[in-house]
């Protein structure tokens, strides 16, 4: 991306504004957007032997609890709060 902002290849490009800090693209970017984009874990993988420990009855709970959380944050349209537990 950066080799063609600096040549011109490309005009535009949609990066989170950590990405652009990252790397550096905000130096050579005629302008920028303030859209309060930010990265999203979306997916939480557990070993199947881990899995295996959870007793069989709360599986389902947990299933749920992070199916509703998943929902709520993919339509809420909030950002998260800026604290150490952040949340949609």
């Amino acid at each position: 991306m950066m080799t063609g902002l600096q040549t011109g290849l490309i005009d535009a490009m949609a990066a989170p504004p950590l990405y652009a800090l990252l790397d550096r693209s905000f130096q050579v970017a005629d302008n920028m957007l303030d859209l309060h984009w930010g990265a999203l874990n979306a997916a939480t993988v557990v070993r199947a032997d881990a899995w295996a420990r959870v007793p069989a009855e709360l599986r389902p709970r947990l299933i749920e609890a992070a199916r509703r959380e998943g929902w709520r944050c993919a339509t809420s349209g909030a950002r998260p709060a800026r604290t150490r537990s952040a949340r949609c």
